[in-house]
């Protein structure tokens, strides 16, 4: 299966930390390093969610360059997270972050669907559409658009995962369980020292445990992570 994340920032993966570690183990390389074109996985990032970022107008965002000193901080954490979940293969690009408002929802999805065209990706793990969050929003949509019905479009599969802010809104018909990798969740989350906050705001392993308890509660696991199937072509494999 090949597998592409779409995130506005940093520090997304961690709400589905335990999912891609658990898929990350499909796409382990072989004795000789090297991984097979069936089985990959990518995460891209459409902002380093540090601050807002200017550009030449009616130039195309490219992936972050020249990096302040926050910048590298939160790159280095990337990294880390990268590292402990087992995705190797992950891109930084230069949107606005917090002010994606600021451009156009085209380039936006232009950014995406090249993505999709260069990696052909069978699922997409994505934000949800109703988020609170303006750049989730717009990075959910850029994956809406990029993956519409057309007779190019190879994806099977789209998810959107929650960042534990939407409440109620939120309604998951998908859980995935993490009991063999709540750690790794936890882990991901402490590389993020410079977004770290106390409880009971969501960004802390206190409260990312809890949530994922609740969430194995409603599910018949110990631990689990919850998402929106999108669209799901054909999951029997039916010809």
């Amino acid at each position: 299966m090949r597998i592409l994340c779409v995130f506005a920032h940093p520090d997304d993966e961690c709400y589905c930390a335990g999912t891609l570690a658990r898929l990350s183990k499909q796409v382990t390389p072989d004795e000789n390093g090297r991984y097979n074109d069936d089985n990959q996985m990518r995460a891209i990032y459409l902002n380093n969610g540090v601050g807002i970022r200017r550009r030449t107008p009616g130039q195309p965002f490219k992936p972050v360059k020249n990096p302040n000193e926050r910048e590298i901080t939160r790159l280095k954490e990337l990294e880390l997270s990268m590292e402990l979940i087992g995705i190797p293969d992950f891109q930084v690009y230069d949107t606005p972050n917090m002010r994606m408002d600021m451009i156009s929802q085209l380039e936006v999805n232009q950014i995406v669907e090249d993505e999709i065209a260069v990696f052909k990706p069978d699922l997409i793990i994505t934000h949800y559409g109703n988020d609170l969050n303006e750049d989730h929003r717009r990075t959910f949509t850029a994956v809406k658009v990029a993956t519409r019905l057309n007779p190019e479009n190879k994806v099977k599969a789209v998810i959107s995962t929650d960042n534990d802010q939407s409440r109620d809104i939120f309604k998951p018909n998908m859980f995935v369980d993490i009991s063999d990798t709540l750690e790794i969740k936890m882990k991901s989350m402490e590389m993020y020292r410079s977004e770290w906050q106390a409880p009971p705001a969501e960004r802390n392993e206190q409260t990312m445990e809890i949530m994922a308890r609740y969430n194995g509660y409603k599910s018949g696991f110990t631990t689990a992570e919850i998402f929106q199937i999108v669209y799901l072509v054909n999951p029997f494999n039916l010809d």
